[in-house]
């Protein structure tokens, strides 16, 4: 008869130990996959891989702390009349669920709250993270502290009637080693500085400066008559000029982050319910990785929050409703605080649509030197909804606006747009003085226009070129090109890979942009638009293709960009044998956008059919 093996002889220590070793493999393995998953390498490791570590580090530190004294409290009276194997059995409780708490909060306080960790107020005096004062991330954080203690309890029971007795110290110190072996790897990294960490960039400061919802023909540069914006027009005799310059989308959102990628925004698929996918790179990562110093300053207006990934490879992400003057002048001198180049991202708001009483705000002077008699026309025809439901009331619901209304919102939009460009004199007064601004790579640019009573339309929604033409300046480095103007087609996708290139850094391996500096930059026949379920083509011939993608619907309108950039009548009815091929290029594009989409949001490992990379391959976005 085979004689059972007594409890007490099973390597239960060994046992123990393989799973502490094999929980903190997995956590480390699942750790990588998710910077791998970021296209960070782990070695050598880059500055990416280092904010990362940073990102987590005042997480892992203080809650191991504060997890480790919740974990002993509940055995501290009991401690010292504990037995070795209730003390084995505590000791080694501890690591899964400290293990289980890392890595279920790296994720929460990365991913989900990461915005919290970007943003900083004031507490007591002191610059903290958002996050230690938002009640959703401190009741997060405490759920998975409790969750933590109430596995490491039970773990405790059932170790505690399954381990052997034991007088040995190496069984009870263990534990403690091991996370002492965890945690000062990362107090290492956390207290390296960054010049440590990355490398000597070789180019020029480089400055994206993006004015929201500003038209192009509202700039002297670009014919305008009314004086409205000298700082802007004196910048673009020093800079190339784009005049036949457009945006992808007339909206916020996705555009700026078609500015960062490279890439448009069906590709990139940025929506109000999705953030940008972890394996598409923006510049600000790729110039970080390259030894940049990297920096914005973002209107705070929800739409570009970091909760999307736009401060993604940033060193600081600044939202801020602070007049656009005080946040140019703090822009310089943060560019100014060093010798070492910058990537710097200023993006303001002043020119965009308001929901206030009036349609477009400004402040004292502007006002009284543009639009004196605005506020008391618009105090009784604004809604209690505000100024700019009011106006979607006239786009969609045919609410009356008298033609001396419309002029005063004119003069309302002029009036930020002035202020707006006097901001800029804050920003290049200070950075020519020093003499930063000379060897820049400067552009000045907008996310999208703005409709001012055009075809019926106020605001951007509709696909026009008065919410499509966009003013395009660039200010090479040495000022080459300064003063020129260029004809062809250029878009938002060509400025990623023109602020690659300027720094000496390679392509994408996906990149639907091209450098303006090139040749290729004047080769392209198209520039592609969307809005909601309409696609639109602008060619480099004049025309103006607007589809909407209906098998029931044909296109919506062809019309001619006439002289003064602005859309002529529909004439699609009579032009049909003209529109067939432009009709098919817009389906081609929309068709290699969704591989894309589907590419990244779904890893780089995605599959794609023969017929799927020719027509990436023919559209010039895979080599």
């Amino acid at each position: 008869m085979t004689q059972r093996r007594p409890l007490a002889a099973v390597p239960w220590r060994l046992f123990a130990r393989l799973a502490v070793v094999t929980a903190w493999v997995g956590a480390a393995w699942r750790a990588s996959h998710g910077l791998r998953g970021q296209g960070y390498r782990l070695w050598p490791p880059s500055p990416n891989t280092w904010a990362l570590i940073h990102d987590a580090t005042l997480y892992a530190v203080l809650g191991a702390i504060l997890l480790w004294i919740a974990l002993a409290l509940p055995w501290k009276s009991a401690l010292a009349s504990e037995r070795p194997r209730a003390r084995l059995a505590r000791a080694w409780a501890s690591l899964p669920a400290l293990v289980l708490w890392v890595a279920w909060g790296y994720r929460f306080n990365r991913f989900e709250m990461a915005g919290g960790w970007k943003r900083r107020v004031e507490l007591f005096g002191r610059s903290v993270p958002e996050a230690l004062t938002d009640p959703a991330t401190m009741g997060g954080n405490l759920l998975a502290t409790a969750l933590a203690v109430f596995a490491a309890v039970i773990v405790y029971r059932i170790l505690r009637r399954i381990l052997p007795e034991t007088r040995r110290d190496s069984a009870l110190r263990a534990p403690g080693w091991l996370v002492i072996a965890v945690l000062i790897p990362i107090l290492f990294v956390a207290a390296m500085p960054p010049p440590l960490i990355r490398p000597r960039a070789a180019g020029p400061d480089i400055i994206l400066i993006s004015l929201d919802a500003t038209r192009a023909d509202h700039f002297g540069a670009y014919g305008h008559g009314g004086g409205l914006t000298p700082v802007s027009d004196g910048f673009a005799e020093s800079a190339e000029l784009f005049e036949n310059a457009y945006a992808p989308e007339p909206w916020t959102l996705t555009s700026h982050m078609t500015m960062l990628t490279g890439l448009y925004p069906d590709a990139h698929g940025l929506d109000f319910g999705r953030a940008l996918p972890p394996s598409i790179w923006t510049v600000a990562e790729r110039l970080r990785d390259a030894g940049y110093r990297t920096h914005a300053t973002v209107y705070d207006c929800f739409l570009l929050s970091p909760r999307f990934g736009y401060a993604a490879g940033f060193d600081s992400y600044h939202e801020s409703d602070a007049p656009a003057s005080e946040r140019c002048a703090a822009a310089a001198e943060w560019l100014l605080d060093s010798e070492r180049p910058g990537f710097l991202f200023v993006h303001l708001y002043d020119p965009h649509s308001d929901t206030g009483k009036l349609p477009y705000e400004a402040g004292s002077e502007a006002l009284e030197r543009l639009a004196p008699a605005a506020r008391a026309a618009f105090a009784a025809w604004t809604g209690g909804d505000g100024a700019s439901e009011s106006l979607r009331k006239v786009n969609e619901q045919g609410l009356e606006m008298s033609e001396a209304l419309r002029a005063q919102l004119r003069a309302l939009y002029a009036a930020g747009l002035w202020e707006t460009d006097h901001a800029l004199a804050e920003l290049f007064g200070r950075l020519r003085a020093a003499r930063r601004l000379d060897d820049a790579l400067v552009i000045l640019t907008a996310d999208h226009g703005e409709a001012l009573g055009e075809q019926q339309h106020f605001m951007h929604e509709r696909l026009m070129n008065a919410t499509l033409h966009i003013p395009l300046m660039v200010h090479w480095p040495g000022g080459q090109n300064a003063g020129e103007r260029r004809e062809p087609l250029a878009e938002l996708v060509d400025l990623a890979p023109t602020i690659l290139g300027v720094a000496g850094l390679p392509p994408e391996e996906i990149a639907q942009g091209h450098r303006l500096d090139r040749p290729t930059a004047s080769a392209r026949p198209f520039a592609f638009h969307r809005s909601g379920p309409e696609h639109a083509i602008s060619t480099a011939g004049g025309w103006r293709l607007v589809y909407r993608r209906d098998p029931e619907i044909y296109g919506t309108s062809l019309r001619r960009i006439d002289g003064s950039g602005g859309d002529g009548p529909d004439v699609l009815a009579d032009s049909l044998q003209f529109v067939e091929r432009w009709v098919r290029a817009i389906e081609e594009k929309h068709r290699a956008n969704e591989i894309l989409a589907a590419r990244f949001r779904d890893g780089s490992s995605v599959s794609m059919s023969e017929l799927d990379e020719e027509l990436l391959r023919s559209l010039g976005y895979i080599d």
